[in-house]
């Protein structure tokens, strides 16, 4: 793997999922992104509980926690991320992103570069 620091490798996942992948075969690995999981938290355990040959959950209470609207509205702060910031880390992220959906052979969805207006 190139040098790259810490931080950053935290954030690039197909390094780490391709260490799991050396060692697993592929059917015995769910990979799930967190957007899917906000986004249907219901679906997302149940497509767990599938993965795990357990019956589905359909009765379970699965509140919505750490929300950034519901922390702003506490008057706690927020930071809002500018365009240019948000770019520069598209930029960065986008062969790491590329490489992890070509392993994976499916498209999280992740904002491109080109998809910033500049304002």
């Amino acid at each position: 793997m190139e040098m790259i620091p810490l931080e950053q490798r935290n954030h690039l996942y197909f390094h780490a999922l391709k260490m799991w992948y050396d060692v697993f075969p592929s059917e015995s690995l769910l990979v799930l992104s967190s957007e899917q999981l906000f986004e249907n938290p219901r679906a997302s355990v149940n497509q767990v509980l599938e993965f795990l040959s357990l019956e589905p959950c359909n009765d379970i209470s699965l509140p919505k926690l750490n929300s950034t609207s519901e922390w702003a509205e506490e008057g706690n702060p927020t930071v809002s991320i500018g365009v240019d910031l948000l770019e520069e880390l598209a930029l960065y992220f986008a062969p790491y992103n590329e490489q992890l959906c070509q392993f994976l052979g499916r498209d999280f969805g992740w904002v491109a570069p080109t998809q910033f207006d500049g304002g």
